[in-house]
């Protein structure tokens, strides 16, 4: 009897051993995988705190850099590069969404860290690090516009805007009557630059300075014709003088001189031989006359005589080489003389076609 109790005995004690000692490993357990976990969030913890302290404030620096480049830029260049400074506006607003989130990762705990899911490779400090590249090159490409390219594109279409001034200035003095309109234009130029629609001064500004340029230059080559038409005028005028002929329309000739646009007439009385009707352009004199006339017969050949009169003054006395035809009658050839005035005079006179009806 008392050996079965031993027994027993001694079974309890080592049962109590082994289960205190199993209890023993299970808490020992415990303890570990607890200190595993907490190294765990405490180095989580360190990682994001890092990441915070090296990266946030330098991306807030960034961000209020940037915001205070934009705010400083003049208002017309505003304008002018508006959607490159709205999107620099975006990265600010954004920047500082994420800095904010940043900033309160950093303040959590490493439980609580651990328990959210979150590390040092959170996708928040994946777009910090790419908004930090961002930033950096977007406060560079602000500084350029606010000091170099709006200012230098300002003053290269103000330049622009005062020479087409001059312009038109110089149009108005030639008295082209598209004057008012190319100012009025020229002062809204003058207001899309104040508001910085650059891309609308440029192109206007082209587009105003070819009509202008095509206007005067127009004006110039008609004023040069004005002034070749009125020479062989005046020629024509003091060669039928030295003929003693009689002018008939002084006063409705010099009326007509006053318009570019209408027919120079010259109307003459040879006193001998009839009227003469000389219509003058620049490169043309056209001239009517019934000398020798009779029906649809021409008597003669002094109506053509005369006109070789004409021909011969122009050419001695202003240089002017004429050659008066008739597309109804067979000129004969040059009288005696006029031929070699034309060959004499050929070489230093204006060359000019004539054209006559006999």
């Amino acid at each position: 009897m008392s050996g079965l109790k031993t027994s027993r005995w001694t079974y309890e004690q080592n049962w109590r051993a082994a289960e205190q000692a199993r209890r023993q490993r299970l808490a020992e357990e415990a303890r570990r995988r607890a200190d595993a976990r907490r190294a765990f969030e405490d180095a989580t913890a360190r990682a994001v705190r890092e990441q915070v302290d090296s990266s946030a404030p330098e991306l807030q620096r960034l961000a209020d850099q940037l915001s205070e480049s934009c705010r400083l830029v003049d208002p017309a260049t505003r304008r002018a590069y508006g959607d490159e400074i709205g999107q620099m506006t975006a990265v600010v607003a954004e920047a500082g969404v994420v800095a904010e989130e940043a900033q309160r990762l950093g303040s959590l705990s490493g439980s609580e860290l651990v328990r959210q899911g979150f590390d040092a490779s959170a996708e928040v400090f994946i777009r910090m690090g790419t908004l930090l590249s961002t930033t950096r090159q977007l406060v560079e490409r602000a500084e350029i516009i606010r000091f170099f390219e709006g200012p230098a594109r300002q003053r290269e279409l103000a330049v622009e805007v005062g020479g087409l001034a001059a312009l038109i200035a110089r149009a108005s003095s030639e008295g082209l009557s598209s004057v008012a309109d190319w100012s009025h234009q020229l002062d809204h130029l003058r207001q899309d630059l104040a508001a910085g629609n650059f891309d609308t001064v440029q192109s206007g500004a082209i587009s105003l300075r070819t009509e202008v340029l095509s206007s005067i230059e127009a004006s110039a080559a008609a004023r040069e014709r004005m002034l070749e038409r009125r020479a062989v005028l005046d020629a024509l005028r003091d060669s039928c003088r030295d003929l003693r002929y009689r002018e008939l329309n002084p006063a409705e000739l010099e009326r007509s001189l006053r318009d570019l646009d209408a027919d120079w007439t010259l109307v003459v009385d040879t006193r001998t031989k009839g009227r003469i009707t000389f219509t003058i352009e620049a490169d043309t004199i056209r001239a009517e006359t019934g000398m020798g006339v009779h029906g649809d017969a021409v008597d003669g050949d002094y109506c053509f005589t005369e006109f070789a009169r004409i021909e011969a003054e122009l050419a001695e006395q202003h240089g002017l080489v004429t050659k008066f035809t008739s597309g109804n009658v067979t000129r004969p050839g040059p009288p005696s003389g006029t031929a070699k005035t034309h060959r004499a005079m050929g070489s230093a006179a204006r060359s000019h076609t004539s054209g006559a009806g006999p």
